[in-house]
């Protein structure tokens, strides 16, 4: 399996390391420990972020949404951050879809 720094990586830098980007690996290293070892949240993050630079990351490992309390909070602020950065037509598709129950079939007339 991967680790999440991998996936992390290959989805932002396009490459398995940070060996040809050391000035964004403690940066995307700290965004890793905060993706807690979750590859979903590793890979959703490592896309949104593959052509932004090191002040977009800095943005990103300093969001308040890494802060708030997981008690009063069903999604992970990995995630919750790449749905704020999704473009308007794209958090509409994403809304839509969530009124579906899990593990909905959609037929091919719907």
């Amino acid at each position: 399996m991967m680790s999440a720094c991998l996936l992390f990586a290959q989805r932002a830098l396009v490459t398995r390391n940070f060996d040809t980007h050391p000035h964004l690996r403690v940066v995307g290293e700290e965004i890793v420990k905060k993706c807690k070892g979750l590859p979903l949240a590793a890979k959703a993050l490592g896309g949104m972020l593959r052509k932004l630079n090191h002040d977009a990351w800095e943005d990103i490992l300093k969001s308040k949404i890494w802060d708030l309390p997981e008690e009063n909070n069903t999604i992970l602020p990995a995630l919750k951050l790449s749905y704020h950065r999704l473009p308007f037509h794209l958090k509409r598709c994403f809304v839509y879809c969530s009124i579906f129950p899990k593990n909905y079939h959609f037929k091919v007339d719907e």
